[in-house]
């Protein structure tokens, strides 16, 4: 065990050195095949060497497991400056384990993707509520992505986070959140066309919902490219 974690420790070192912003260690077993005593045992040894080694690198490191809800404490405590939260526990709930000290990667869970616009929001939503706007969240999947998710579902959930943090954050004092309107203004003015205020992220999250159903039936939307052209996201 030893020997592996010298050798992976030295690849990822060169990852950073040939220019990667940060690393990830990705441990998607841990959770599904050990328990806490195993855990205490076998892994964490070599994944507290690990990541006490990768502070070499100069770059944030990423601690990311599975399953791990009930003892993301022995997770964090190995090291690592983010730790990633996968679906299966609440994303506040993993947090107060892990530590304010520590910053915190998650926790969408992937099936969301698959799922209608509303579904998806209230995911998202949810998420973001429990983050509760803390600095230190770094909003993404529980896990990995799946191969069968529709790209545009992907878009969507971005355009939602977006929404909500610039939303968000015009609530504070000297900042603005007023740009994604006025460069619609501009750009319908460019087209000659009335001026209006874009579409939210709801309405485009249906019109993607449309055009899908219905291109599954042989069918197409013009109207769904005129709207987008009109009115950007």
């Amino acid at each position: 065990m030893t020997k592996l974690v010298t050798v992976q420790a030295d690849y990822l070192i060169k990852q950073a050195k040939a220019g990667a912003d940060a690393l990830q260690l990705f441990d998607s077993w841990a959770g599904l095949a050990l328990g806490r005593l195993d855990y205490r045992r076998f892994i964490a040894p070599y994944n507290t060497m690990l990541f006490d080694m990768l502070k070499r690198a100069g770059v944030p490191v990423i601690n990311f497991s599975t399953g791990t809800g009930a003892y993301l404490d022995d997770v964090a405590a190995c090291g690592g400056d983010v730790v990633g939260v996968d679906w299966r526990i609440p994303l506040d709930e993993a947090w107060a384990r892990i530590g304010a000290d520590k910053a915190v990667q998650g926790n969408l869970d992937p099936v969301a993707l698959l799922a209608p616009w509303r579904e998806l929001k209230y995911q998202v939503d949810d998420v973001l509520a429990r983050a509760a706007g803390r600095p230190g969240h770094i909003f993404n999947l529980g896990h990995g992505i799946f191969p069968t998710r529709r790209s545009t579902m992907c878009g969507v959930w971005w355009s939602m986070c977006r929404e909500k943090i610039n939303h968000d954050s015009s609530q504070l004092p000297h900042r603005r959140a007023d740009h994604g309107v006025r460069r619609a203004e501009f750009a319908g003015r460019t087209a000659g066309l009335p001026v209006r205020h874009p579409l939210s992220t709801a309405d485009h999250a249906v019109l993607e919902e449309i055009s899908y159903n219905y291109s599954r039936i042989g069918g197409s939307l013009p109207l769904l490219e005129i709207t987008r052209n009109r009115w950007p996201r």
